[in-house]
């Protein structure tokens, strides 16, 4: 294992605690919610790079490549709600972003 997989290890799961912290503090909280999933998005992204960096055959490695789409499609969504959110120009309806 070389040492950028355990730095992507490690990165995921402090991203992981990091939400749980914010998370624990208000459930209730929208932009502890929406910040949570961002959290989870990066940790996605990260644990899937971990896999591919720790990958022992080329298919595993693609396999793990395709996973970290899912990260990376998701995250500008959640960080942009998120920043809509913290900025308070997110109105409380439902629909679009802005």
């Amino acid at each position: 294992m070389s040492i950028y997989a355990l730095l992507a290890l490690i990165s995921g799961v402090s991203v992981i605690f990091l939400g749980l912290i914010v998370l624990g503090k208000n459930r209730k909280s929208k932009i502890n919610q929406v910040f949570f999933w961002a959290i989870l998005c990066m940790a996605i992204w990260l644990f899937a790079t971990f896999m591919i960096l720790s990958s022992k055959t080329d298919e595993q490695a693609i396999f793990w490549d395709r996973i970290v789409y899912i990260g990376v499609i998701f995250i500008p969504v959640t960080f942009y709600h998120f920043g809509l959110l913290f900025v308070n120009k997110l109105k409380e309806q439902k629909g679009l972003l802005y």
